[in-house]
């Protein structure tokens, strides 16, 4: 059984980091030494964030897009000094909170409503 948090991080945080990190590099023009520090992650995983080949095939276009909303909107806080390190965190659990709300995934839902969740 995975817990709420558990299905956002496999299912949104590692696309939610990847556009977060294209949008500052390419839109704000940060460094990816910067950016790793920001995200907490290495410059390693940021190159591999920015290259192409990274994407959540698993997510539909509509999620995607959703990543991206929320991505460009930390991004343009990170970049404008209008969200400090330490709201970073929250500002991502709420995006992805969000997102999850947002997937078409009753998980969430169900344990919120304190329903069990049963694989289909």
């Amino acid at each position: 059984m995975l817990t709420p948090c558990e299905s956002i991080m496999k299912r949104f945080l590692p696309s939610l980091k990847a556009a977060i990190a294209r949008a500052l590099y390419e839109e704000h023009d940060m460094k990816q030494t910067d950016i790793a520090k920001w995200l907490g992650i290495t410059q390693a995983a940021v190159s591999k964030y920015l290259s192409k080949g990274f994407a959540n095939s698993r997510e539909s276009a509509a999620v995607s897009k959703l990543v991206e909303k929320h991505a460009k909107s930390i991004a343009q806080h990170i970049a404008g000094g209008r969200l400090a390190k330490e709201q970073l965190a929250m500002e991502v659990c709420e995006a992805c909170l969000n997102l999850n709300k947002n997937s078409g995934c009753g998980f969430q839902r169900s344990h919120i409503a304190g329903k069990s969740h049963r694989a289909p």
